[in-house]
């Protein structure tokens, strides 16, 4: 067993799907205009996308057919939400929340708490008690509203704060879609990463892959990644641990929760992500009925009490195992 740390660099820009998105060729309404005419790409891969290439690379021959072949090495099926029995997925063992490594440094989702304008981590601090129905909660004045909730990234080496746009750009294309009774015009937002970085996991798999190099294709359009394996044994949940609030817990991963987890915070900074699975079943790829709404990596949640009770509300093992569900308490003490 060796844990890795996984390079993701795209060759260039990529587009990763979500809701707004043109018509799925696995509906029933297939060829249909079901939605906008200008969608967008999401800034950060979803979790099962870097499992599914992770499955992908182990498999020894690629082909469909292959799966149940090797299901010793990748395990016998994708990721599935709803599955409530343990995963398996062969020597991949597990895999961590997605972050950003540019040069030498390690970038995490910034935490929702940081006061807006200032080029380092600056989390909000003043917080005041008040009675609610919901009991004893806190608010802070130094949450701007016109700001809106902070967004970007992170580094771990030194807290600087980079904006989302910093790391992550944005490039417009226009073409023609051949719909069912006419062709139509369309824009498609594309995402590039900034040259000096590539997205990363750490991953414990049962392979020696150390040195190994190889090219994915990812997303929407098939973008080609280079995906380079380097062992490691960096200690990320502890070195972001160390920058957050002792009173804090940072969502690290993706996370799906129902609404009981705030009656453990005293204060939350949340946003969304949705999410919804894909299916392969025999050689065709099914879209599932159900629509998830993910607490988005980066959300703080605040806790008066027990930081631990708030987290072992989250703790699902195969969740956790491909890197959603992922919470991290604070240990930075605070004046």
């Amino acid at each position: 067993m060796a844990e890795y740390i996984v390079k993701f660099k795209p060759l260039e820009n990529y587009f990763f799907g979500n809701e707004k998105t043109f018509s799925f060729k696995g509906e029933e309404n297939q060829g249909q205009k079901t939605n906008s005419y200008y969608i967008t790409s999401e800034e950060m891969p979803m979790q099962t996308t870097f499992l599914g290439t992770l499955r992908y690379i182990l498999l020894p021959e690629k082909k469909f057919e292959s799966v149940g072949k090797y299901s010793d090495i990748i395990g016998t099926e994708s990721f599935d939400i709803e599955k409530t029995d343990a995963q398996d997925f062969g020597k991949i063992k597990k895999v961590s929340p997605v972050f950003i490594i540019k040069g030498s440094q390690k970038l995490i989702p910034l935490p929702a708490d940081h006061i807006e304008g200032n080029n380092k981590y600056t989390p909000f601090s003043d917080y005041k008690e008040i009675e609610t129905p919901n009991g004893i909660k806190e608010y802070t004045t130094q949450y701007d509203a016109k700001k809106g909730v902070a967004s970007g990234f992170m580094s771990l080496s030194d807290e600087t704060v980079y904006k989302m746009s910093d790391i992550i750009s944005r490039d417009i294309k226009t073409g023609n879609a051949k719909l069912v009774e006419s062709d139509s015009l369309f824009k498609k937002e594309y995402c590039r990463l900034a040259k000096d970085c590539a997205f990363a996991v750490t991953a414990e798999i049962d392979a020696e892959l150390e040195g190994e190099k190889c090219v994915a294709y990812l997303g929407q359009g098939k973008t080609a990644f280079n995906v380079s394996f380097e062992k490691c044994d960096i200690g990320l949940n502890e070195e972001i641990a160390s920058v957050i609030p002792e009173k804090n817990v940072y969502v690290f991963g993706d996370t799906l929760i129902d609404n009981t987890i705030y009656d453990s915070a005293s204060f939350a900074v949340t946003s969304v992500r949705e999410y919804r699975s894909y299916k392969t079943k025999g050689t065709k790829v099914e879209k599932g009925s159900m629509l998830y709404n993910f607490v988005k990596a980066g959300s703080i949640f605040r806790c008066s009490d027990s930081k631990e009770k708030l987290m072992e509300k989250v703790k699902t093992d195969n969740y956790c195992k491909i890197g959603f569900n992922i919470l991290i308490g604070g240990t930075k003490k605070c004046q």
